[in-house]
């Protein structure tokens, strides 16, 4: 697992050098079996480490104050379920 740790570290130094689409890691990972390559790329997708900017390019996010999961507001949309948020109401 080592490999993908390394290949997932590599794409980290990539991004945080400037946003990429996914096509241009690859060409620079080249060297890298494309099934490790997955793997690096879905360990940090699992981390939510992947953001995109306003191009559509993917970039490295900036860690958190809170850890992902935590509960936002009450009433915040962002803290309600996708049904409730469609409905209309809120909880």
């Amino acid at each position: 697992m080592s490999e993908v740790r390394d290949l997932a570290a590599r794409m980290e130094l990539l991004l945080r050098e400037r946003p990429r689409t996914f096509y241009e890691l690859l060409r620079e990972l080249g060297d890298a079996e494309y099934r490790v390559i997955l793997q690096a790329w879905g360990s940090l997708r699992e981390a939510r480490r992947l953001g995109r900017d306003e191009h559509g390019l993917y970039l490295l996010r900036q860690p958190s104050a809170s850890p992902p999961g935590t509960p936002t507001m009450r009433g915040d949309a962002k803290s309600r379920s996708p049904a409730s948020r469609a409905a209309g109401s809120d909880e």
